[in-house]
């Protein structure tokens, strides 16, 4: 309920200042280990004795932050209306899928083309969206489109993220 009438605030605020328009293009690479959007957990408030919940992952609240700064810095501002969205996740090879010896640093023959393991695309995709409410949008329910990929990075230096926001084609059309 509070978060509701947050939501309704700002949309009011924007509205007025004459700021709330179509969201705008934007792209960005954040680099390093995304974090994931994974469960929540119920604990006890020993002091209140309330039910409060909290991520699983307490790496989640940090990389939203550097996903919203980031958008920001990419010229992101909330906006209204459909958008669509593209996701890059790009992961670190393991080490075992190098040779060693006369062979370091080749790829083996036998190493995977996808990344078949953690993260699971639709937890990181979850903690992206999130990172992103009140940045590029008032509520993620505006994304109509995503495309999301899970590739092995090229390079150390390209692990991260990468994301593009815009309207989709018919909005842009118009």
């Amino acid at each position: 309920m509070k978060l509701l009438s947050h939501r309704k605030a700002l949309k009011a605020r924007l509205a007025e200042a004459g700021q709330l328009g179509p969201v705008k293009p934007f792209e960005f690479f954040l680099p390093g280990r995304a974090a994931t959007k994974g469960s929540s957990v119920p604990f006890t408030d020993m002091k209140t004795g309330q039910l409060r919940v909290k991520n699983d992952n307490e790496r989640t609240k940090r990389w939203q932050e550097a996903i919203g700064l980031a958008a920001r810095a990419a010229g992101a501002r909330p906006g209204i209306g459909p958008v669509r969205v593209e996701l890059a996740i790009a992961l670190e090879r393991p080490a075992s899928h190098f040779g060693t010896g006369r062979n370091a640093g080749q790829l083996k023959p036998s190493a995977p083309t996808w990344p078949t393991t953690v993260p699971d695309v639709d937890k990181v995709t979850r903690a992206v969206l999130d990172g992103l409410t009140f940045v590029a949008w008032l509520d993620d329910s505006q994304v109509v489109e995503l495309d999301v990929s899970k590739v092995y990075a090229a390079s150390p230096a390209a692990v991260g993220v990468s994301v593009a926001v815009e309207p989709p084609e018919e909005e842009q059309a118009a």
